[in-house]
């Protein structure tokens, strides 16, 4: 998380990390300025190297599908991977709404995205 959290304060965007009792899943609220411009996505992160995979990187989606998918705010999935030092990035929202519900699943074997 303090990779991210420390790009994004590098290029002047507002970090607001979420309580992990008032959340669905997220991590940070993310205003971005853009030259006066304000938008606001939330952030989803996990860090390590467990979340790398043959093609890519992982995000376990859990109970969040429908939250995310519905969201009034776009929800993006942020992985580090430390032995890179990289941050690898999805939109969540996006990519749920283009796959259609989930069906129900155990944690074990729930959906991941990345």
């Amino acid at each position: 998380m303090n990779a991210l959290r420390t790009l994004l304060e590098d290029h002047d965007h507002i970090v607001q990390e979420i309580s992990g009792q008032n959340d669905f899943g997220e991590d940070f609220y993310i205003t971005f300025a853009d030259d006066g411009h304000l938008t606001s996505d939330t952030i989803k992160v996990q860090g390590g190297s467990s979340w790398r995979r043959g093609n890519g990187y992982a995000e376990p989606v859990d109970q969040h599908g429908d939250t995310w998918a519905d969201g009034n705010i776009p929800v993006y999935c942020v992985v580090y991977d430390p032995d890179t030092r990289q941050l690898h990035w999805a939109n969540a929202t996006q990519q749920l709404r283009r796959s259609g519900p989930l069906p129900p699943v155990s944690s074990a074997s729930a959906p991941t995205l990345c």
